[in-house]
């Protein structure tokens, strides 16, 4: 079951799983390395089943046995925050990271970003209609919406566009030039239409090759820009669209070039 659909049942009152699935859970997360170990999952468990097991308890005769068993859960549970927040620590001093972003969105950890919007701003306030080539073009394939850096678009450019399409999923993947600032780059834009996809959409990993990251709110989305070496990425959500757009250019003029977005 995917973590996220996971934590929100055990949040939920009166939660979906027996006392002893509620264990099968925790000690699988327990059995984990510690830097994949959610640990907001094994509080929850450790919460339920303390309170759980104390009405229990509070009924009947005293279970000394239970009690000990999930003190001893508790000082695991501690074990393991220290064991990853000294593996964050280790990972990040490895190399030096400008980290200007929310610790909500984006996390380096295991030597890579782990980047996850959940209920940030996903939703534009507005999307392109000035009949553009590229914009047209999109239309016609099913992108009804698309958000856009007009920094890149509005001006000469040469692109190259291939679409295809996967169950629930259409995807166009467009290689461009701009002749004005002689930026070049791809853009990847994914569209979902399976609603079990928006469970994960905007959560993953990026590449551990980006030293820099800034999160910016424009058009009324929030938008991540990453950077290496002069090679950028800006990556964001609107609605069940998805957005990666990879640049040659420095994280300042990435930065600009994000701020566009419209």
């Amino acid at each position: 079951m995917d973590q996220k659909i996971l934590l929100e049942i055990l949040k939920t009152k009166p939660f979906s799983f027996t006392l002893r699935e509620i264990e099968e859970i925790l000690d699988e997360e327990l059995s984990k390395a510690p830097d994949e170990m959610d640990t907001e999952i094994i509080d929850i468990c450790v919460d339920i089943l303390d309170r759980e097991y104390s009405k229990e308890n509070a009924a009947s005769k005293p279970k000394k046995q239970k009690i000990k068993k999930f003190k001893a859960r508790r000082v695991l549970l501690i074990a393991a925050i220290l064991i990853l927040a000294l593996v964050l620590s280790i990972s990040a001093g490895a190399k030096f990271l400008n980290i200007d972003a929310s610790e909500k969105v984006v996390r380096f950890m295991n030597n890579h970003f782990n980047v996850n919007f959940g209920d940030k701003n996903t939703d534009a306030d507005n999307y392109f209609d000035n009949g553009l080539e590229l914009i047209n073009y999109l239309n016609d394939y099913g992108f009804e919406n698309v958000v856009l850096p007009s920094a890149l678009i509005n001006d000469d450019y040469s692109m190259k566009i291939n679409t295809f399409s996967l169950e629930n999923i259409e995807k166009a993947f467009i290689e461009f030039k701009s002749y004005s600032t002689n930026v070049q780059g791809d853009f990847s834009i994914t569209k979902y239409s399976n609603s079990n996809d928006l469970f994960t959409i905007g959560q993953g990993s990026m590449s551990d090759t980006y030293d820099q990251v800034k999160q910016i709110f424009v058009n009324g989305i929030d938008v991540l820009i990453f950077n290496s070496n002069n090679n950028s990425m800006i990556y964001y959500i609107d609605s069940n669209i998805e957005y990666y757009i990879t640049i040659n250019c420095d994280f300042d003029l990435a930065i600009e070039i994000a701020e566009t977005i419209k």
